[in-house]
């Protein structure tokens, strides 16, 4: 199925549904998906048809991108066509034309440009001697691929690029899509990076990708990500204790042929950026470079299996934390409280320093607050669809993203919408 529509300043031409406005579709931006491989193809095959009708080929809009995905997962959510507010482009995007073509189709790039050949208002937009620029979007959900391409006549309008914030592009023909593990701010906090349990990298704002882990062993994934002090790099942590350095991050070591008790399931660089730990469920710490060791639950019998760990300002200390909330603290790290032994309505799945303490979040999206910052709120009982995985907090305790295992952002204090 099909939709197409161009408008013109002051003169507007609406070839189909209501419009929905620009920037209400959050997303992470991936790179060399299946998604963006089909993307480049349809391009491609427009061109193809463009310059066989005597016209000059089009270029990609790169400022188009995220407004084309926002569209592109709206239809997917909705699991229906409608078309964006071309007017915002024209109204704030400094263009005087714009078009736009939707479909959905099975995920094969080559039937996209024919099916819109053949039908007039959309052949139309592919052969106007109006744009110079094009957008492709592609968003699958199943055997389903959502398609958005926007025509403009202006390269370059950043003023109109929405907040593009929080979810992951399932790939085409994907049943089992990887999941968001970790999230981390850029060292400007006007960014964030986003990886998933294959190692593959998203990113928002400022954030640089520096490049995503290798292959990896079909029972191996990927379960943290740190940033460096200078913003400049990250490792990636994996489930088998592996470590895979990008940017200007340091390889320190790691436990690659160690037979673990347990899975690492959290690691964390030191605060002078020289050194990192990682936490294994059963409770053991693994301290590298400048990191030291103050202490650990391996061997001991627990309630719970650990999943977190923060260290303390200082690099001195460092506290765990359990699934049922039990809190345990080593080296200078303070006890402030915990929710063990409290009826919990789901797990505690991550844990940050925060303020002159910490924070718990729960896989429901339930913060738990045990310093002097400010509490923001939480998702308060509201349900996700896959379940909160992990919490980034901004330094001066003026807000905290949570993001959820399929990629949405939950922004609470400064970091709501901003």
């Amino acid at each position: 199925m099909t939709g197409g529509r161009a408008w013109k300043r002051r003169v507007t031409a609406a070839l189909a549904v209501v419009g929905l406005s620009l920037g209400v579709a959050p997303g992470l931006a991936s790179a060399n998906t299946v998604e963006e491989q089909m993307a480049d193809e349809i391009l491609a095959d427009h061109n193809v048809e463009r310059v066989a009708h005597g016209l000059d080929p089009i270029a990609p809009a790169v400022w188009l991108e995220a407004p084309a995905l926002a569209q592109s997962f709206a239809m997917a959510d909705s699991g229906s066509l409608f078309h964006s507010d071309l007017g915002n482009l024209i109204a704030h995007g400094g263009v005087w034309w714009a078009g736009e073509n939707v479909l959905y189709m099975p995920f094969t790039a080559d039937q996209a440009t024919p099916l819109w050949m053949d039908s007039p208002g959309h052949r139309a937009n592919i052969l106007s001697t109006n744009p110079t620029h094009l957008a492709v979007a592609v968003v699958c959900v199943g055997t389903r691929a959502y398609v958005t391409t926007q025509f403009v006549d202006n390269p370059d309008s950043p003023s109109v690029v929405p907040e593009f914030i929080g979810r992951r592009n399932p790939r085409c023909g994907d049943a089992d899509p990887a999941s968001i593990a970790d999230i981390e701010y850029t060292a400007s906090e006007n960014g964030l990076w986003a990886v998933d349990r294959d190692g593959e990298i998203y990113t928002r704002g400022d954030a640089v990708d520096h490049g995503s882990a290798p292959t990896l062993a079909s029972d191996e994934n990927v379960v943290s990500m740190s940033v460096t002090p200078a913003g400049a790099g990250y490792w990636l942590f994996t489930d088998k204790g592996r470590v895979f350095a990008r940017g200007d991050a340091a390889h320190k070591g790691d436990m690659a042929g160690v037979t673990l008790a347990g899975p690492v399931i959290d690691s964390v660089a030191m605060p002078d950026g020289n050194g990192y730990y990682m936490v294994a469920s059963d409770g053991g710490v693994f301290a590298f470079g400048s990191a030291r060791f103050w202490g650990s639950m391996g061997g001991l019998e627990l309630n719970r299996p650990v999943n977190g760990l923060a260290p303390t300002p200082s690099g001195k200390g460092y506290w765990l934390i359990a699934s049922d909330g039990g809190v345990f603290a080593f080296g200078d790290a303070t006890f402030s409280g915990s929710m063990g032994g409290t009826s919990l309505n789901s797990p505690v799945v991550s844990m940050v320093p925060y303020g002159d303490s910490y924070l718990l979040v729960g896989h429901d999206g339930g913060i738990f607050n045990f310093s002097s910052a400010a509490f923001h709120g939480s998702l308060g009982g509201a349900s996700t669809d896959s379940g909160i995985v992990a919490v980034a907090v901004r330094d001066n305790g003026s807000g905290y993203y949570m993001v959820s295992a399929d990629g949405e952002l939950y922004g609470f204090g400064a970091s709501a919408g901003g």
